[in-house]
């Protein structure tokens, strides 16, 4: 039986809106190797562009050389066209399907155990990476975050200390630390 997706509003008195069901996925296909595939899927809302029922469905595949994307955006109660990638990853980590993932825009960051942000462009289909910063090495104690306008968040607590990078999502710099 499938799964029966609605957006529900508790701060608006409306009736769920249902979700039609999401595409098939066809983002392990992309990857060379099959075996010990880690498959993931998540829907995520879009940010109000005025269509109540935008979202993202989008499917993560991971083998430890590689990693695939397919995804398809909701608009106005209908998919669009199944888009994918995949990128090679320069050493095996089992900790990126399921580290931190934040959707700002129509960019989808994943943070890595690796020195570096993986981005996936849902514009051009397309992965990139943006560098951690000096100082934001340990990715077991980084958070993504997202301000309410444009940008990205990096920020990093140690102790009592709080430690902020902003950027446009392709370069972070330094910005405050609170103690």
């Amino acid at each position: 039986m499938p799964t029966t997706y609605a957006i529900r509003s508790l701060l608006h008195p409306a009736p769920d809106k249902p979700l039609p069901q999401p595409p098939p996925s066809s983002s392990r296909s992309l990857l060379r190797n099959q075996s010990g595939t880690c498959n993931g899927r998540s829907h995520l809302l879009l940010e109000d562009d005025g269509d109540a029922v935008s979202c993202l469905c989008l499917y993560l595949s991971y083998n430890g050389e590689e990693i695939g994307a397919s995804f398809s955006i909701l608009q106005s109660g209908v998919w669009g066209v199944v888009r994918s990638s995949v990128t090679e990853l320069p050493q095996r980590l089992f900790s990126t399907i399921v580290a931190q993932k934040l959707l700002v825009g129509s960019k989808f960051y994943i943070m890595t155990t690796l020195g570096y942000i993986l981005g996936l462009d849902l514009t051009t289909a397309s992965f990139f990476t943006v560098k951690l910063p000096g100082g934001a090495r340990d990715s077991t104690t980084l958070k993504l975050s997202r301000p309410q306008h444009a940008g990205l968040y990096l920020l990093e607590a140690k102790g009592f200390q709080l430690s902020i990078w902003h950027g446009d999502g392709l370069e972070l710099s330094y910005a405050d630390t609170r103690v």
